[in-house]
């Protein structure tokens, strides 16, 4: 049932899960979502970043 559904969790591209809570439209209340480890998540955006630096 879909009025059951409280956050949606997806792992983004650097591995990292994100949350999305739908406001009552079905949007998502914070955009991009939310990271659910703030630092884990900034260590691997900044390696995807660093990747083919010499």
């Amino acid at each position: 049932m879909v009025s059951k559904i409280s956050h949606r969790v997806i792992v983004g591209p650097t591995g990292q899960p994100l949350a999305y809570e739908p406001d009552e439209d079905f949007q998502p209340v914070e955009k991009g979502g939310r990271c659910l480890d703030p630092v884990a998540a900034k260590a691997a955006a900044e390696a995807v970043a660093n990747q083919g630096k010499k």
